[in-house]
């Protein structure tokens, strides 16, 4: 079975008028610390849009400003449509706050990397740093 992860899109974006890909739209130290932990330890991931849905890292892009707090972000009946149907079917990691987590919930059956939401950025920065310092393996012991 091919491990899976979900990472969040952030704020801080590559200007870029052009279309790009995903991955590099996002431009964020937090964004890429997630994205070196996807790359590492997973076979598939994905980026969680508050405008697009979910999308493949490789997935061309336009610059956008839209937050899950916007009332014109994705809606959950068009999210279900951008999620990859053997996605449904199995547990997926994901690195996502508490307002991202909403977007999923009864969607699909999901483990929160970030135990005990909510957490601060800074908590997050620094676990993310710790798991690849350890190579995925579980900082659940701490």
């Amino acid at each position: 079975m091919n491990k899976i992860l979900i990472i969040s899109c952030v704020g801080l974006k590559d200007s870029s008028k052009e279309k790009i890909k995903a991955e590099d739209r996002y431009i964020s130290t937090y964004f890429n610390l997630m994205k070196k932990y996807a790359k590492q330890n997973y076979n598939e991931w994905y980026i969680l849009s508050a405008k697009y849905g979910l999308l493949k890292p490789f997935d061309l892009i336009d610059n956008y400003n839209i937050s899950f707090y916007d009332k014109n972000s994705i809606s959950k009946e068009d999210l279900i449509k951008t999620i990859p149907k053997h996605l449904f079917n199995q547990e997926i990691d994901v690195l996502l706050g508490s307002i991202y987590l909403e977007k999923l919930n009864g969607i699909l059956k999901i483990n929160n990397l970030f135990k005990e939401e909510p957490r601060t950025i800074g908590y997050k920065l620094q676990y993310l740093k710790q798991l690849l310092k350890r190579k995925g393996k579980s900082l659940f012991n701490y």
